[in-house]
């Protein structure tokens, strides 16, 4: 195993990934898309979860565009070589706003009555910290030991009214408006993604998602998957058999990192 040593750390695994996209139970299209990025002659690696905005047209078409485009910039930036956390978090806010830009010009060119749109978490992970951006409520998990943490804050409606103490948790799981999101890429000119910079520690798994897995499988059931999966890959199968299980009523994709 490829191995990376830090200052003052521990030497500290590379980072394996697996990741999984399924239609679901219910819906027609899948508009989930995901990819990420492991050359192991590079320092750094990076995993994209994009979930189309359901109800709208085309949603796979943008969630599609946004993984590509992220794809061909951190290859002609050389991202991941790149040892700067500052460039790394420039990089995934102007990614964000330049899908942003694409999509928008293109539902203003077509007139979509429902401008197509998408969510993203985008996570770059170097030797010693994890950058993540995100709009919408696709999230990003960290397992630390025997703690799970979302890293990521929903931009949707319910989160919001959660935040505010309107509502609480358990309600905002049946709540009317819960497929509402605040932020998104696409439907509107401009987009302010959240960038966000964790320090990365030696053991720690990680969990990208579309809200098809979040909204089926609760954390404790997350983390104890995560914590007795012995690859990404199990840990992959045995999360998306347990979003199918309980209802697969939408779209659902998975990236794992350990």
């Amino acid at each position: 195993m490829d191995k990376l040593k830090i200052k003052n750390q521990a030497y500290i695994p590379r980072l394996t990934f697996s990741g999984e996209t399924h239609i679901g139970l219910i819906r027609d299209v899948n508009e989930d898309c995901f990819c990420y990025i492991d050359y192991h002659e590079e320092i750094n690696s990076m995993a994209v979860i994009a979930d189309g905005i359901g109800g709208h047209k085309n949603g796979e078409v943008a969630s599609s565009l946004c993984c590509r485009q992220f794809v061909a910039s951190w290859k002609y930036l050389n991202i991941g070589n790149i040892t700067s956390l500052q460039k790394i978090k420039s990089f995934l806010q102007h990614e964000i706003r330049s899908v942003n830009k694409d999509i928008f010009s293109q539902n203003k060119r077509k007139n979509f009555s429902c401008p197509m749109g998408t969510t993203v978490v985008a996570a770059v992970f170097t030797p010693t910290h994890v950058v993540v951006g995100h709009a919408g409520d696709s999230r990003l998990y960290v397992l630390n030991e025997d703690k799970l943490k979302q890293l990521t804050e929903d931009h949707s409606l319910v989160a919001t009214l959660v935040r505010k103490g309107t509502i609480t948790s358990e309600e905002a799981k049946t709540h009317p408006f819960a497929h509402i999101i605040s932020k998104s890429i696409g439907p509107n000119p401009n987009v302010d993604p959240m960038i966000s910079v964790y320090p990365k520690l030696v053991g720690e798994r990680y969990l990208l998602c579309s809200d098809g897995l979040s909204m089926h499988v609760a954390n404790q059931r997350i983390k104890e998957i995560l914590a007795r999966s012995t690859t990404p890959k199990n840990a992959v199968n045995a999360l998306m058999k347990e979003a199918l299980i309980n209802g697969g009523e939408d779209n659902i994709t998975i990236i794992c990192a350990f």
